[in-house]
């Protein structure tokens, strides 16, 4: 009997893992689909260099415009101050040159750390997949758009290099002190 039920719960399991694996790839495809349309440069550059509404917290009424009337001058990889890169991969994704887009052991950690506090205290994005949530504009806070924001930090990953990536991500945040000894 003990037997039995054991081969019954392995067989569910694996075709609990079979479900699961077709509907991520489903889920990949449809995204890879979707990110086709704006992964190109143009695209990411037109997005990076528009206006930003802040809204209250009700998410309807805008409270202003990021970059309204500043106008901003683009900064290519190789302007970027070497110390300024050290220092944000430091502080926002210390395994960014090793990752494929996303972190595994970053992404545990905060769901062992949110579910210990019994809410959203951590989040485990990486520098990748903060820029793809920023190009490709996550429309809300859910399971489900975390992980199709990780699968388009995936794509990313494959289309452009870390120097690329790291000069979007910059580039989409009003940063001053370039050229003043950073």
């Amino acid at each position: 009997m003990l037997k039995k039920l054991l081969f019954i719960l392995v067989g569910a399991a694996f075709l609990c893992l079979i479900a699961s694996g077709a509907y991520l790839y489903l889920f990949y495809d449809e995204v890879s689909k979707e990110a086709a349309e704006r992964i190109d440069r143009g695209i990411i550059d037109s997005i990076i260099f528009s206006e930003s509404p802040v809204y209250y917290d009700d998410g309807q009424n805008i409270v202003g415009v990021f970059f309204d009337k500043t106008h901003r001058k683009y900064i290519h990889y190789a302007e970027i101050p070497p110390l300024f890169i050290k220092a944000l991969i430091a502080t926002e994704d210390r395994d960014f040159l090793n990752h494929p887009g996303f972190n595994a052991k970053a992404i545990f950690r905060a769901a062992i750390a949110n579910f210990r506090a019994r809410k959203v205290t951590q989040g485990g994005s990486t520098i990748t997949q903060q820029t793809a949530k920023n190009i490709f504009k996550r429309e809300k806070k859910s399971y489900t758009a975390k992980l199709k924001e990780l699968m388009q930090a995936i794509l990313l990953e494959r289309r452009y290099t870390k120097e690329e990536i790291l000069e979007m991500y910059i580039n989409q945040f009003f940063v001053t002190g370039f050229g003043r000894g950073l």
